[in-house]
């Protein structure tokens, strides 16, 4: 590890890129949680769907994330590797997101 590493944390508020990477995580997990947090109505709505199946697809949602987050965490041995990783899954989240909201327009 180098130096660079080792600041104190008060000083990442004054890197720029601290706050490009606080709003690009804060955006997606706030759209990513929103979309279970809607569905209920929509699929209710439109499906017809009990709360009951309609909050087992809120979980089933979730936990896929977070199964899918654990696996690649625990995958990406190369430290190299994670912040390309983490670029494509933001390409990827933001794709879903944009269809998903395409269908529901």
């Amino acid at each position: 590890h180098d130096d660079r590493n080792r600041r104190p944390p008060c000083g990442l508020f004054s890197e720029p890129q601290f706050w490009v990477r606080l709003l690009s995580f804060a955006t997606l997990g706030g759209v990513s949680f929103t979309v279970p947090a809607i569905q209920d109505g929509m699929l209710h709505r439109e499906l017809g769907l009990t709360d009951e199946k309609a909050a087992v697809l809120n979980m089933a949602f979730i936990v896929a994330g977070v199964l899918l987050g654990l696996a690649l965490g625990a995958a990406s041995s190369e430290q190299r590797l994670v912040g390309a990783w983490l670029r494509r899954l933001f390409v990827l989240a933001s794709v879903g997101i944009a269809g998903i909201a395409g269908l529901l327009w």
